[in-house]
């Protein structure tokens, strides 16, 4: 993946918008911020952002971050490890490919 692509997006300011690259996905902190944007809908992770997110810090690492944010089911971990492939075959990527 090209390191100076945008790897996911928020809406505001506009006109440009934030754009998240690789950079900032490495940061539990950014994603977090990135999954709160996400989970109003305000926010979207590309499908090379999806592999990234899971290459960098895996689904224990994806949960973890989502415990304290709740953007993917925070009560229940088996359904979380089941929405995060979801929101990743939205965007195009499929992990079970990769």
């Amino acid at each position: 993946m090209n390191s100076s692509a945008s790897s996911a997006w928020y809406r505001w300011p506009e006109p440009n918008s934030t754009n998240y690259f690789e950079a900032d996905l490495r940061d539990p902190r950014e994603v977090k911020e990135l999954f709160d944007y996400c989970q109003i809908l305000l926010a979207n992770i590309t499908k090379e952002g999806c592999r990234f997110l899971i290459k960098t810090h895996g689904f224990s690492g994806l949960l973890a971050i989502n415990k304290a944010e709740g953007w993917f089911d925070d009560a229940d971990d088996q359904e979380a490890v089941g929405e995060i492939p979801e929101y990743c075959l939205i965007s195009g990527y499929d992990p079970d490919e990769d």
